[in-house]
């Protein structure tokens, strides 16, 4: 998943749902297209790979989108998001991901890259909930919402007026993400996984009555048992050679250990180096 700013400050609240009175004109999802953006701190190999012009412009387009994930697409969860609106000019959309830069808090260290999302009109038949001003959308739906992507965006660190640009030649299917994990409808559990990442294994199970999507901590407790056992096989103190009869000693003094590093609270966790 990629690391994604957040911002200090709030962006002007959108407008109410438009009325059909007065001669204001509102953004319209199923009538123009859309740009969204997001405000990311790349690893500085995709980093150096993505901004490296002499790469074919399709390649480095499509190790970004894998890299955010197709079905991770930005969207705002609340007003005061500066990023994950949806705007009717790709600079609006580019001057979000600015100032989610400029009113960020704690920056890391390495340089910002702003990405824009040109989204194709939505189909008018399944129209999400949104609230519409006059230049941008915000969807209120809490289920994901697929769009066309018919293009990918990203400014040059340290040079704004800089823009890499990549065209599908084809309109490639993505998604905003459900605002829950019970809100994913089927066709995306189906697609994409907890992440938003494309699947490779067939579509999620739906425990009965349960989340969609594995619940954090179901995902650390996994990695915090791997470490476990692989601390376990580390430090278990070596024994003298076992006959036949004594062979199958060995597993549950590894599980001993593992049980003492559970409740001792000694376990060993990831170090960085």
């Amino acid at each position: 998943m990629p690391s994604i700013a957040t911002a200090s400050a709030p962006r002007p609240k959108p407008s109410s749902t438009p009325s059909t009175s007065g001669t204001t004109s509102y953004a319209d999802p199923t009538s123009q297209p859309l740009y969204g953006s997001l405000l990311l701190y790349l690893p500085p190999g995709l980093h150096r790979f993505v901004h490296d012009d002499t790469r074919p412009i399709a390649a480095r387009a499509d190790a970004l989108l894998q890299h955010i994930g197709h079905g991770n697409l930005p969207r705002a969860a609340t007003t005061e998001d500066f990023t994950g609106f949806w705007n009717t000019t790709l600079g609006a959309a580019l001057a979000d991901a600015a100032h989610a830069e400029a009113f960020q808090l704690d920056k890391p260290p390495q340089p910002a890259t702003h990405v824009a999302f040109h989204a194709l009109p939505l189909d008018s038949d399944t129209v999400p909930d949104y609230i519409a001003a006059g230049s941008h959308v915000h969807y209120t739906d809490a289920a994901d919402i697929s769009v066309r992507l018919a293009s990918l965006s990203w400014r040059t660190p340290n040079r704004p007026w800089s823009l890499h640009n990549a065209v599908f030649p084809t309109p490639v299917a993505a998604s905003l993400p459900p605002l829950g994990p019970l809100d994913a409808t089927p066709e995306y559990r189906a697609r994409y996984d907890e992440l938003g990442e494309l699947r490779t294994d067939g579509p999620a199970p739906v425990p009965q009555g349960g989340p969609v999507h594995a619940a954090p901590g179901t995902r650390i407790r996994a990695l915090t048992d791997k470490l476990i056992q692989e601390v376990a096989e580390r430090t278990a103190p070596p024994s003298p050679p076992a006959t036949a009869a004594e062979a199958p000693a060995a597993p549950q003094q590894a599980q001993q250990t593992m049980e003492h590093l559970r409740t001792s609270g000694r376990a060993m966790g990831p170090q960085v180096r």
